[in-house]
């Protein structure tokens, strides 16, 4: 499988290819794109009793592929066929507004046209690459739900995080790659101006704002991601994060404070290059790793 872009690995639990706290939890591995760390709250697997006894004498009448959308299961092929409208063993389950051609299964053979069965939820799934192989079903795009599996599924979805173009042109915030996901896809995260509040999230969560570069992963590698700005993150902070203090996320530090994720690993004041906002002794660095560095550009203090 293709490894995800890990930008969203830096924050506590924003995705599950990035590390940031309380955005975008994610399937609980760091494959592409990251990260990541709004959208998919856990794309974790849990027990359930979707189990039945596969009939081998069946027959099946319909020719919809798994993953197909569908409006009765006599659309689909295969044996102990199913049309789901809500995909369970997600955490959410995921609806499926245009139907899931799917079957209950032990094994690949018990699945329909083009599907595998997985094992762990007992029913047939899609299975994918990359980009673009679920345009079958226009509400499933491709992600990463194990370290070696890779599904179509239907996860809602708010932008493509490689276009200039995402959240209205920026008006309805950052787009954020989701966790996991090996096609184009994200949710729009609110942005902040330099020195400016932040709104709890949806759950009440305090939020500050944090300096993100979607552009680059937690290694340092390009990920064709377009925003670098900031953004309202969650405070991972728990009351600490004060400056020079040891942080493990890009959101672990107090409000105006930020990890440095690349180098030191502890807090340091956000500021803008040649405009004086770091004490005597100190510069403004490009901690983020923009690829121009220029005046007014956010950096940290060191």
């Amino acid at each position: 499988m293709n490894s995800t872009r890990g930008a969203l690995a830096l924050i506590a639990a924003l995705s599950a290819s990035f590390v940031v706290a309380g955005v975008f939890a994610g399937c609980g591995n760091s494959n592409n794109g990251g990260g990541a760390d709004q959208g998919v709250s856990d794309l974790s697997f849990r027990p359930d009793d979707l189990a039945k006894k596969v009939d081998m004498a069946c027959v099946s009448t319909g020719t919809g592929p798994v993953g197909g959308n569908c409006k009765s299961a006599k659309d689909c092929s295969g044996c102990n066929a199913t049309c789901s409208t809500s995909l369970m063993g997600f955490n959410p389950p995921l609806d499926a507004p245009a139907g899931y051609c799917s079957n209950t299964c032990k094994k690949d053979a018990d699945c329909g046209e083009g599907g595998y069965c997985q094992t762990m939820l007992k029913y047939c799934l899609q299975p994918c690459v990359g980009k673009g192989d679920c345009a079958q079903n226009a509400a499933n795009h491709c992600f990463q739900i194990t370290q070696t599996e890779a599904a179509c599924i239907p996860v809602p979805t708010d932008c493509d995080p490689t276009s200039p173009l995402a959240c209205e042109n920026g008006a309805k915030g950052a787009c954020f790659r989701l966790g996991g996901a090996l096609d184009d896809v994200g949710n729009c995260q609110p942005t902040c101006p330099f020195g400016g509040t932040c709104d709890p999230d949806a759950s009440g969560n305090p939020q500050n704002c944090y300096f993100l570069n979607l552009k680059i992963d937690g290694q340092g590698m390009t990920t064709g991601d377009y925003y670098a700005g900031l953004v309202c993150l969650v405070d991972a902070s728990m009351g600490g994060g004060q400056e020079n203090s040891a942080c493990m996320y890009l959101n672990s530090c107090a409000a105006g404070l930020e990890c440095d994720f690349y180098g030191d690993k502890k807090c340091h004041k956000l500021c803008r290059l040649g405009l004086n906002d770091c004490a005597m002794g100190q510069v403004c660095s490009n901690t983020f790793k923009l690829g121009v560095f220029g005046n007014g550009d956010i950096g940290l203090c060191e």
